[in-house]
């Protein structure tokens, strides 16, 4: 614990002495600013407790081709027993992150976990459950920033995105929005991690992915910490992955990151929060902090990874 203190406080006093790039652009002029209620137009199962929601765009907005790649939206809901002790209601609000083409007309998908109860969570069990034409309130986010301005073609020769749980889900979008533009050359890699085999979403959709391009434009590498196969050896992402499968670190090459905070911690350094003092809530901002872990170690400089 008191170690945990003390890295705290080191990397407070480095955001304070440093200034960093913005992870949050504008929010489009004809995205509403307030919650609207969206109607769910599809929904199915695509891996062990998650869904694959899809839900309707509203009249003015043909697609979400102004959020750009990586987006999110955040999501409000009355959900039954995420109240003190299971029992009483209790109103949650959590971003998502899309993972369907942002030039798809009329409509956006989303990856949503269902998670055992706990109070103050579950909110991805309640839509998981919802059915086809239910509702559900969404509220468009502004667009995500990698190292201080939107993505756009070639930025970089090199896009490493690492991952693991559900944290391929604005990977997975900015993978598909890279390589589906046939004006853009950037090398993809995609290193993932899960528990087990059926926890890995979007297998199929990275099939084929990988699958409709010249070899070498997309290479992923998948590993896991429980497997279920017999002959295969559980392990984390190691540092050789980072200086093997990747690309060594320069001003040509791009890494970003997402997934559960241990994860962040482990390869790249955690997402720090620190007070803000405009807001009377209390509520922290969010900052990304030094890269350690083992992109730190690799060599990336702060400018060179995003933490999502």
């Amino acid at each position: 614990m008191r170690r945990a203190k003390l890295l705290e406080s080191h990397l407070l006093r480095e955001l304070n002495a440093a200034s960093e790039p913005p992870t949050m652009g504008i929010l489009p002029a004809h995205f509403p600013k307030h919650f609207l209620p969206l109607r769910i137009t599809a929904t199915r199962p695509i891996a062990h407790q998650q869904h694959r929601l899809t839900v309707a765009l509203p009249e003015g907005i043909p697609s979400l081709e102004a959020g750009g790649p990586a987006y999110s939206v955040k999501i409000s809901a009355l959900v039954n027993g995420a109240g003190p002790d299971l029992l009483a209601d209790a109103t949650l609000e959590k971003s998502y992150s899309v993972i369907s083409h942002p030039l798809t007309p009329g409509s956006f998908d989303l990856l949503i976990k269902r998670y055992p109860p706990r109070v103050g969570g579950g909110l991805g069990a309640h839509l998981c459950d919802r059915m086809l034409g239910d509702t559900i309130r969404v509220r468009l986010k502004p667009m995500r920033l990698l190292d201080g301005a939107p993505y756009h073609p070639n930025r970089w020769r090199y896009l490493s995105l690492i991952g693991n749980g559900t944290g391929i889900a604005p990977l997975y979008q900015l993978a598909l929005t890279v390589l589906s533009n046939p004006r853009d050359t950037t090398e993809v890699r995609l290193l993932l991690a899960y528990r087990t085999e059926v926890d890995a979403p979007l297998t199929a959709e990275l099939a084929a992915l990988t699958s409709s391009f010249p070899p070498g434009r997309l290479q992923s590498r998948t590993v896991f910490s429980e497997p279920m196969t017999k002959e295969a050896v559980g392990r984390l992402v190691q540092i050789s992955d980072v200086m093997g499968f990747l690309p060594p670190p320069s001003p040509e090459h791009h890494v970003v990151v997402c997934g559960s905070d241990g994860f962040l911690a482990h390869v790249c350094g955690p997402i720090v929060r620190v007070p803000n003092p405009k807001d009377p809530s209390g509520k922290k901002l969010k900052r990304q902090g030094p890269v350690v872990g083992l992109c730190g170690q690799a060599g990336f400089q702060p400018s060179q990874v995003t933490k999502l």
